[in-house]
């Protein structure tokens, strides 16, 4: 895994309830450098079983709070989902949920665990597989200013509340779209427990800076005039001055969150609908292959029957060739014998003349069946061309597909 990591472009993966570090998938991967924490010692001894050889990747047995003091917790017989508090909406999920050890325990607060990490920049991600405290967690982060170290969290989220007092996915979501934070990406693989996927927006970063400016500048304007606001009236009307000045920055800074907050909303919007564009599209491609596969299969069979339906006149036709050339050989016999029968007759004229006039009646009837076999023989050879016509018509049908 070292020299994967080494081409990634992910600083540091904080995963906060790892479990077994599976869902959401090939995130390990991605980073440089990976903390896996977990309250459970038996969690922790199969992450440090599984990724011990690994030197970049640490597994911390750490239980959070949000005091970091002596807290009860509690493991079901589903281990992945023990927690600080007890479950309400799941085990309406999962009937079968049932605690099996309820125990105090010391604990930690994030930013505490966070301090010893040395976290830089925003190049980070942030798992977050701790649903009763998932949005007491996020709030910790903001008011240490931690936040904004990381570009993309993961949460798993619930349209009910999961444990007594926890947040529900729309909770969370609405509080980190207030904090700079999009919906990018919703895994629905489990409808009820789907998998969110948020990302930093650059410009909220870029604001916050802005406005720490401005409240610095204020707060120094400020400074400046309580410090001189005691000695002459010229200051006082500074004051004044001062405070319509940064009335008028504060208002401006709410406009500006008003407008990306807006902005925000339809970068939002806009993608849910190019999501639900390409399904479509998706769900008609499908549907074109399944009717040209189909297509396919009805030419294939067409082709099928006309090449049998082919290989059964040329059949007949050799059958009815090899019966014509057997009849034409019988009917040279026979006007051989019947030559041979008339020079007899014309030796004996007199007495032959009603035997010639039979042998020229069979004559005509050998003539007409000659002709008969002539018609018969022409029909063979235009059934023969119109089934060669309908070959190539097929034919040029399957090139243009």
């Amino acid at each position: 895994m070292s020299s994967a990591t080494a081409q990634t472009k992910i600083a540091q993966l904080i995963w906060l309830g790892a479990g077994t570090a599976a869902q959401p998938t090939n995130l390990i991967s991605q980073a440089r450098q990976v903390v896996l924490v977990d309250a459970r010692s038996a969690a922790c001894a199969a992450l440090n079983k599984q990724f011990g050889k690994h030197a970049n990747i640490k597994v911390l047995h750490t239980l959070l709070s949000e005091h970091g003091d002596e807290v009860s917790f509690t493991e079901y017989n589903l281990a992945e989902f023990s927690a600080l508090h007890s479950a309400s909406g799941l085990a309406e999920l999962f009937p079968g949920l049932k605690p099996v050890k309820t125990q105090q325990q010391p604990s930690e607060t994030l930013t505490a665990m966070l301090q010893a990490l040395a976290l830089s920049g925003d190049n980070n991600i942030l798992v977050i597989d701790i649903a009763d405290i998932s949005l007491m967690l996020l709030k910790q982060l903001q008011a240490a200013n931690l936040l904004a170290h990381f570009s993309q969290l993961y949460l798993q989220g619930s349209a009910v509340e999961l444990y007594n007092g926890a947040p529900t996915q729309s909770e969370v979501t609405q509080w980190l779209q207030q904090n700079g934070f999009t919906l990018t990406i919703q895994d629905n693989a489990d409808p009820d427990l789907p998998w969110l996927q948020f990302s930093l927006n650059p410009l909220w970063q870029q604001f916050n800076q802005q406005k720490a400016q401005h409240e610095q500048q204020l707060e120094q304007l400020k400074q400046q005039i309580a410090n001189k606001a005691s000695n002459n009236e010229a200051l006082q009307q500074q004051l004044s001055t001062v405070k319509v000045a940064a009335e008028k920055m504060q208002a401006e800074l709410n406009g500006r969150i008003k407008g990306m907050d807006a902005e925000l909303k339809k970068a939002h919007q806009q993608l849910q609908a190019a999501d639900q564009q390409l399904s479509s599209v998706n769900e008609q491609a499908q549907k074109q292959q399944q009717e040209r596969v189909a297509l396919n299969q009805q030419l294939e069979q067409a082709n099928a029957e006309h090449t049998k339906q082919l290989a059964d006149v040329k059949q007949q036709f050799e059958q009815a060739k090899q019966d014509a050339v057997a009849q034409q050989q019988q009917l040279a016999k026979d006007n051989s014998r019947l030559q041979a029968d008339l020079e007899q007759v014309s030796k004996h004229a007199a007495t032959r003349l009603d035997k010639i006039s039979q042998l020229e009646k069979a004559n005509r009837q050998l003539h007409e069946v000659n002709e008969q076999l002539t018609r018969r023989q022409q029909a063979l050879e235009h059934e023969m061309l119109k089934a060669q016509a309908q070959i190539d018509i097929i034919k040029d049908l399957l090139l243009k597909q």
